[in-house]
């Protein structure tokens, strides 16, 4: 039987969604999000503020923003994250200027590729240290390269 377009195995919002944070003034982009080691923390990526939100997952409470703009890129957007197998690292795609996915919003940066923040203070911060360039110049010389997915494969 069905309710509300829902199979009963499959209910919507199963557990019960509950608001941890929301800026009125101006809303965030949360775009991608992972778990620090240990998962004390949850990493959620704000590709229109350039930062890191990072929640403690016991009380659910904003405990940090890690700005990431600076050296490394004035503009990283960052948009998925994924952990490091030993938890030292999270890596994040980050968008360039003209990517082909997505519409031209807040999904556009300045340094297309992967970034590498090393992970301080037991998951509660970081920093952003590197980036793997990527590029796709098109044929008008448009820079359209823009990572929009991101896994780790981890081999012996």
């Amino acid at each position: 039987m069905r309710r509300n377009g829902y199979s009963p195995l499959n209910t919507p919002n199963t557990p019960e969604r509950r608001l941890i944070f929301r800026e009125e003034l101006d809303p965030a982009d949360a775009h991608g999000a992972t778990l620090t080691k240990g998962q004390k923390y949850l990493w959620v990526a704000d590709r229109g503020r350039n930062c890191i939100w990072v929640v403690d997952t016991q009380t659910d409470q904003v405990v940090n923003r890690i700005f990431l703009a600076g050296g490394v890129s004035p503009d990283p957007t960052p948009d998925l994250l994924a952990l490091s197998p030993n938890g030292s690292h999270v890596y994040i795609s980050m968008r360039g200027p003209a990517p082909l996915t997505a519409d031209p919003h807040v999904s556009t940066g300045a340094t297309p590729g992967v970034g590498i923040i090393k992970v301080t203070e037991g998951g509660r911060n970081g920093r952003l240290e590197a980036f793997a360039p990527m590029s796709n110049i098109d044929a008008a010389g448009v820079q359209r390269a823009g990572a929009h997915a991101l896994s780790l494969v981890v081999t012996k």
